[in-house]
C-alpha cells in the first residue's frame, strides 16, 4: 500500500487519478512478510537465470577446435571437461 501511496503522490502533479491505478484484492501489501518472501524468491530466480544464461553462452562459444586444443594441451581437469563437452 505504501508503494501505491507513493505512486499516487508522484502522479498527482502529472494528472494521474486514483481510479487509473489498477489494484487487485489479492495484492500483497508492502511490509507484509510474504511480500519479502516473494521479493527474495524473485531476486534468486532472476540471478539464477542470469547465471545459467552465462553458462550457456560460455559452452556454446566453444567450438570443436577449441575443445580439441583443450583436450590435447589442457590440464587433466580441462581434458576431461573437453572430452565430455565434445561428445554433446
Amino acid at each position: 500500500m505504501f508503494l501505491l501511496t507513493l505512486a499516487l503522490a508522484a502522479g498527482a502533479g502529472a494528472g494521474v487519478s486514483r481510479s487509473s491505478i489498477v489494484t487487485d484484492e489479492n495484492d500483497i501489501e508492502f511490509g507484509n512478510p510474504m511480500w519479502f518472501v516473494y521479493d527474495r524468491v524473485s531476486c534468486v530466480l532472476v540471478l539464477f537465470a542470469g547465471f545459467v544464461s552465462g553458462l550457456t553462452l560460455g559452452l556454446m562459444s566453444l567450438g570443436l577446435v577449441e575443445l580439441e586444443i583443450l583436450h590435447r594441451s589442457g590440464s587433466n581437469r580441462e581434458k576431461k571437461q573437453a572430452v565430455r563437452n565434445w561428445r554433446m
